[in-house]
């Protein structure tokens, strides 16, 4: 499992890569926090068979 995390100009990118069938599948959360605060964001990851 490779995690790559760039920034695009317009926000930032968190790319998982390959993901595998079940094992990659769960809750991901991101957080992100600065002198200003903090604030959070889940997310639930499905992976489809092609």
């Amino acid at each position: 499992l490779q995690v790559i995390e760039f920034d695009d100009g317009s926000g930032s990118v968190l790319r998982i890569q390959p993901l595998r069938t079940p094992r990659d599948e769960a809750i991901y959360e991101c957080v992100a926090s600065n002198s200003v605060g903090e604030t959070s964001a889940t997310t639930r990851l499905t992976v489809l068979r092609g």
